[in-house]
């Protein structure tokens, strides 16, 4: 009995320690499970889609801001963002965080062809461009631009200023060039003497600030809407986190208010570069591309600005195509029905038709027996 118990207790021991083991394992795995569902795309797998902007140049969708309140964490800005899977990059000569943007680059180890950079001359200052471009390119360490912007229409003839800008392009200093902050007039300058379009203007734009007869203007001329401070600020350019329209939709979607913020510019088929030092943020932020806003929803947010009178929603989505295509199948398949009860009803004439005839002929090979019948019993007589 002893050594039975000796053993017994042996086993519990082991049992217990099996246990703990287990335990542990199940409390590693959820812990692992925990962290990809709340941050699913911290490790480098971003995909974020591009659109062209220029005859050849795709530009990512979004992209990361590193001017603003955040120039001062420009390495660690960028560097996150590229090891998320990032690509799009956006800076300034007078953000003056080149070298740190430069550093974020080679520490990352991708390929200058893998990125997108984004960067702006200050004004329209003709005398300054070429200089200020070759010493824009000489910072960042590359040969080329993805794409050159005008930072503002300040100080100088715009006009010109464009001009010379056509001229960097030319010579293959810049993949696409463009402007920043323009409105309707000052792109209307420009054009007079344009020989390029510009392809991008990028703008202050979000759901609850924006300029709809920049947009619009831009948008009839072919040219690239891009938004910067997409995400708002409070007493600045809209609070998106306290707004009850936006936050219902975000609880819809089971997405934060900043999510829906993004993905209503995609949506509208912009492009938009965003801050954040905060590398969860940025993967959730930019995490937007498995749901889609309804027709409802993207109108109930356009009336949120001025953009509602503009009724930029002509493409109708998903919600309203679902809809369109129910009422084709319906038609379509009221259409059959009703074919195949004329079908039918057709077929059912002919049969009778058919069964009466064969009733005629029976009745004549009847009658016919009759009357031979008749005649041999009258001769019989």
């Amino acid at each position: 009995m002893g050594t039975i118990e000796c053993h017994s207790s042996a086993a519990k021991k082991n049992i217990h320690h099996h246990q703990q083991q287990t335990a542990s394992t199940m409390v590693s795995l959820l812990l692992l499970v925990f962290s990809i569902i709340q941050f699913p795309i911290c490790s480098g797998t971003m995909n974020i889609p591009t659109k062209e902007i220029a005859p050849g140049v795709d530009m990512p969708v979004v992209s990361i801001g590193a001017g603003g309140l955040e120039m001062e964490n420009a390495k660690t800005i960028v560097g996150n963002w590229l090891s998320l899977g990032g690509k799009g990059i956006d800076t300034a000569l007078h953000y003056y965080n080149q070298a740190e943007i430069k550093a974020a680059i080679e520490e990352s180890g991708l390929s200058r062809k893998d990125l997108f950079l984004t960067t702006k001359i200050p004004n329209c200052q003709v005398e300054n461009l070429a200089a200020d471009v070759q010493t824009d390119l000489d910072l960042l360490g590359t040969d080329y631009l993805d794409l050159l912007l005008i930072h503002g229409p300040r100080k100088g003839d715009c006009a010109l200023a464009w001009k010379e800008m056509e001229q960097v392009y030319e010579r293959n200093q810049a993949r696409s060039i463009g402007v920043s902050n323009f409105k309707r007039e000052h792109l209307e300058s420009i054009l007079s003497n344009a020989t390029i379009v510009p392809h991008v203007n990028q703008i202050q734009l979000n759901i609850l600030q924006n300029n709809p007869d920049t947009i619009e203007f831009s948008t009839k001329h072919g040219i690239m809407v891009e938004a910067y401070s997409p995400l708002g600020r409070a007493n600045h350019s809209g609070d998106i986190s306290g707004n009850v329209v936006i936050q219902e939709i975000a609880k819809r979607h089971k997405v934060t208010t900043y999510q829906i913020a993004i993905k209503w510019i995609l949506q509208h088929n912009w492009i938009l570069t965003f801050q954040s030092s905060s590398k969860e943020h940025q993967a959730v932020d930019a995490d937007v591309f498995d749901f889609t806003l309804t027709y409802t929803e993207m109108q109930q947010l356009d009336w949120l600005s001025g953009l509602g009178e503009l009724n930029l929603n002509s493409a109708r989505d998903d919600e309203t195509s679902n809809l369109a295509l129910a009422f084709a199948v319906s038609a379509s398949l009221g259409l059959m029905i009703g074919i195949v009860i004329i079908w039918q009803r057709s077929g059912k004439y002919h049969r009778v038709n058919a069964d009466d005839h064969t009733i005629s002929d029976l009745q004549m090979n009847r009658m016919e027996k009759l009357d031979r019948h008749k005649t041999k019993v009258s001769s019989q007589f």
